[in-house]
């Protein structure tokens, strides 16, 4: 799956900068493009990580896919798998 290289900064930074989240923002379309299930919106990503077992809002999808935030590495992995 395309999701298991999105997160590629150390978890330990406290802070991301703006071109890391657009960055990832960026690879998370291209990874969702390419994914067996089209996901084309933030519900749509919301609900396949509550399929995971993670809680993810919409709002919380919507500020991934246009950069504003970075899911936490425990987010990621959910969706990588």
């Amino acid at each position: 799956h395309g999701l298991q290289n999105l997160n590629q900064c150390p978890d330990t930074l406290p802070m991301r900068s703006m071109d890391e989240k657009r960055e990832f923002a960026d690879r998370l379309k291209q990874a969702l493009k390419r994914g067996p299930k089209k996901i084309k919106t933030p519900s749509e990503l919301a609900l396949q990580f509550g399929l995971r077992g993670k809680s993810v809002t919409a709002q919380a999808a919507q500020k991934w896919l246009t950069g504003a935030a970075m899911p936490t590495p425990d987010k990621i992995a959910a969706k990588a798998r």
